[in-house]
């Protein structure tokens, strides 16, 4: 029975995620999730209570998408520095791809605010997380000399906050230069202040 639920959720994400990419989160119901999926609304809501659920449920696939797209490319690399800036090219790169395909999403950003701070909370962590253990293994292996063991949780909130704030005006501007420009200017300086 739990292949066959994940098969239907898989089947109302994708479905939710065409709805969404078309007519906003704004405008996209429960009811024409059903409707586009010939079922009652009664069958979506068995699976998802709102499309606040579904909206989460896809954001948190796309960013696991993202990570392992920042790991795959980070894995071809041996200094700590170079993963680094890997890590914020490559991540700046899929959310601003990620960010085109849901451009109606970004009409109702403001509005769905918190969902979108819940869906992103944990997926955030983790790259915090990733981003926290390369620190570390930049100062253990002697790359990093001006930073401590005790900074490293501060730094990483720091480095994912500086690409958050560059992500988010992405979002509601549409604008920003190519990421590896981005990470010329930005990253560049934060890894220089970590030697």
């Amino acid at each position: 029975m739990r292949g066959r639920d994940e098969s239907i959720k898989k089947e109302i994400k994708s479905v939710a995620t065409k709805l969404i990419q078309t007519c906003g989160m704004n405008k996209t119901t429960m009811e024409d999730i059903a409707t586009a999926m010939g079922k009652s609304r009664k069958y979506v809501y068995y699976y998802f209570r709102s499309k606040e659920d579904i909206f989460c449920a896809l954001a948190n696939e796309e960013m696991e998408r993202i990570l392992e797209k920042v790991e795959s490319a980070m894995a071809k690399e041996e200094s700590i520095a170079k993963k680094m800036e890997i890590f914020f090219i490559t991540r700046f790169a899929e959310v601003k791809k990620t960010t085109a395909l849901y451009s109606m999403v970004a009409s109702d950003i403001f509005q769905f605010m918190p969902t979108i701070q819940r869906a992103t909370k944990q997926s955030n962590e983790r790259f915090i997380q990733r981003l926290e253990a390369l620190l570390r293994q930049g100062i253990a292996n002697g790359e990093f000399k001006s930073v401590n063991q005790s900074d490293c949780r501060l730094l990483a909130l720091a480095g994912i906050s500086m690409l958050r704030g560059a992500e988010v005006r992405v979002i509601v501007d549409g604008r920003l230069p190519s990421p590896e420009d981005f990470c010329a200017i930005l990253v560049k300086t934060f890894i220089r202040g970590l030697r």
